[in-house]
């Protein structure tokens, strides 16, 4: 990492490249992500209007950045690199093209530091002398090509292998996820109640126009559903009649949750799907140990029993023993 001709130029284009995709992937509506390609998200195409962290951040900045032509420069909002540091593959991809495959463990540590450290910098906007390198025609190429890697890749990274997304962008999803989940906690008790109330009336003979019909159905459709158990209250053969009725409509699963086909392969989700060669061994290792323990906790049998499966050495399952006493 010397400062041998052009250094400066070319680790500041990647730099500033990452700084510029990952701020504008943080600006960006997460139904957007999930109704658009990366193409149409573009920064360079379709930049942010009227972005609310610009007007946070223009208290702290004294004057608008300028090109060296003298014309408005456009400014990128900060958003802070994943904490994560090494262990995000956005991180990794940046230090990557500037470090080189042959760099060692202590040239990617005092990578990654210079690079925290210009992140921190950036905050404050852009350098007099990273304007002036990267000024030049060639420069702003080379600064456009970068972005528009990195944003397709940190795009792809939050979408398909559900990294850490920017911090902004993470927070909208959190709120986004909270609304949903009230929705749809919502719209399930709602849909249980008209379960329960089209099971209720659900006899022959049902007249929707009539109140006395329906109060009468009702009534017809649980009392002929009711278990005749002395032992159990009114209000417990009610629950019992209503179980019956959503267990025959299909309404409750009797099946035992993870007692399918233990012998089956268990789901790994893969990720490395964005950067070539990148994938979660430590999630597959997990994955793959965590099943392996169900089928030695289970015998290894397919039916999830340990017992031998021959009836012979047991005596007949269909005799009653009689015990004297």
């Amino acid at each position: 990492m010397s400062r041998r001709r052009g250094e400066f130029e070319h680790r500041t284009s990647i730099f500033e490249g990452a700084f510029r995709a990952w701020s504008h992937l943080g600006g960006l509506d997460p139904e957007q992500l999930e109704l658009k390609p990366a193409a149409e998200l573009d920064p360079l195409t379709t930049p942010m209007a009227n972005d609310p962290r610009e007007a946070a951040e223009a208290k702290d900045k004294k004057s608008e950045p300028k090109n060296p032509d003298g014309t408005k420069r456009r400014t990128y909002p900060y958003e802070p690199l994943p904490r994560s540091g090494l262990a995000h593959p956005y991180v990794q991809a940046i230090l990557s093209p500037w470090l080189g495959p042959d760099a060692d463990h202590d040239a990617i540590q005092l990578g990654l530091t210079t690079l925290r450290t210009w992140w921190q910098h950036r905050r404050k906007g852009e350098s007099g002398s990273a304007i002036a390198a990267l000024g030049t025609d060639k420069m702003r190429g080379v600064v456009e090509g970068y972005t528009r890697h990195f944003f397709n890749l940190a795009h792809c990274l939050v979408i398909n292998d559900k990294e850490q997304p920017p911090r902004t962008l993470h927070g909208k999803m959190k709120e986004l996820e909270k609304i949903r989940n009230k929705r749809n906690k919502k719209r399930a008790r709602e849909e249980q109640a008209g379960k329960l109330a089209a099971l209720a009336l659900n006899v022959h003979g049902f007249n929707p126009s009539d109140p006395n019909s329906a109060a009468a159905a009702a009534a017809a459709a649980v009392s002929a559903d009711m278990p005749n158990d002395s032992n159990l209250s009114p209000l417990e053969r009610l629950h019992a009649a209503q179980r019956r009725q959503l267990a025959e409509s299909g309404g409750i699963h009797a099946s035992i949750p993870g007692m399918g086909d233990i012998n089956s392969m268990p789901l790994v989700p893969l990720k490395g799907k964005c950067i070539p060669g990148k994938i979660d061994l430590p999630g597959v290792v997990n994955a793959v140990n965590h099943h392996a323990s169900q089928l030695a906790h289970r015998g290894g049998n397919g039916n999830g029993s340990s017992f031998p499966s021959g009836g012979e050495q047991f005596g007949d399952p269909g005799t009653t023993p009689v015990v004297f006493v």
